[in-house]
């Protein structure tokens, strides 16, 4: 061989070779001192990377071997300018300190024996899940709507979605913003709103954040006397739209005043005082007890 250059081929991925090279005079007898050189094959490229579990703070890869030899991996993961990396020895790695809600670009790349010697690059990218918002609130109650406000989490979070049921209806929105009022409800009913803060593939989720409200019931229609004596009066009402389970029925003459709580629509109210005005107050009352609607008045 002529030649000071040659291409060795059919060799194995990530393997030592022990090459020699020794000139040979032109009897083809006579050699000279020889060179050693013992190069590493490129390793190949690591097959299968997935991401096997994301939290807040959190991500969990595995990949499989290469084809040929790779004792080694080097593990760089970036956020925006910000980039870390490790060297392991598996083919699994839990990379922990991220930050909620960011988008991380993980890359393994095999490494030979040397630790020197590496081979192209596998790269996957995930978003960390969205930290829960907090102090998530009511702020207001109609008999259609509720107006919801929460702060924004740790971390990144570019939208949230609202999801609110009741009973097996449900419906949902996503929003970029921390608060919304939610229209279109049924007045006395109780609705579950739940919040989701959302990363910016849309994709990935953070942990619920809930809170239970009834709307306020509206106003009772109908209200009449239906009879009266000189102890009693005797009151019905009709049903207010949407849902009212209970109805506060108060009554006063002067400075003194009265209650109860019944759950149909009518009362009878008894020990009256001949000859007093009295003035009758039906207002409806949510299912907690709690939440109530305006107030239906009649005079007697």
């Amino acid at each position: 061989m002529s030649k000071t250059s040659t291409i060795i081929t059919n060799l194995t991925a990530g393997v030592q070779y022990t090459i020699t090279v020794t000139a040979v005079a032109d009897d083809g007898h006579i050699e000279g001192q020889s060179t050693i050189v013992s190069p590493y094959t490129k390793p190949d490229v690591v097959r299968n990377l997935s991401v096997s579990e994301i939290t807040t703070s959190s991500v969990s890869l595995t990949w499989t071997k290469p084809e040929g030899n790779s004792p080694f991996y080097r593990v760089q993961w970036t956020a925006g300018t910000d980039n870390w990396g490790v060297t392991v020895n598996e083919t699994k790695m839990n990379v922990t300190s991220l930050t909620a809600g960011v988008q991380y670009t993980f890359t393994i790349i095999a490494v030979a024996g040397d630790n020197e010697t590496v081979g192209e690059a596998k790269t996957v990218s995930q978003y960390t899940k969205p930290d829960v918002v907090r102090n998530l609130s009511v702020s207001e109650i109609t008999t259609s709507s509720v107006s919801l406000t929460w702060t924004k989490p740790e971390g990144n979070s570019p939208f949230y979605r609202v999801q609110w049921t009741a009973g097996t209806d449900n419906w949902g929105v996503t929003v970029n913003e921390t608060k919304m009022n939610v229209t279109s409800l049924t007045a006395g009913v109780q609705y579950t709103f739940t919040i989701i803060a959302v990363a910016g593939d849309n994709e990935t989720v953070g942990e619920a954040k809930t809170v239970s409200k009834y709307t306020k019931p509206e106003v009772v229609k109908s209200l009449s006397v239906s009879e009266i004596t000189t102890s009693s009066v005797s009151l019905t009402w009709t049903k207010p739209e949407g849902n009212s389970t209970y109805y506060r029925v108060q009554w006063t003459a002067g400075t003194d005043n009265w209650g109860v709580t019944v759950s149909e629509t009518e009362i009878n109210v008894t020990s009256l005082t001949a000859g007093v005005q009295y003035t009758f107050n039906i207002t409806a009352v949510a299912g907690d007890n709690e939440t109530v609607g305006d107030t239906e008045t009649s005079l007697m």
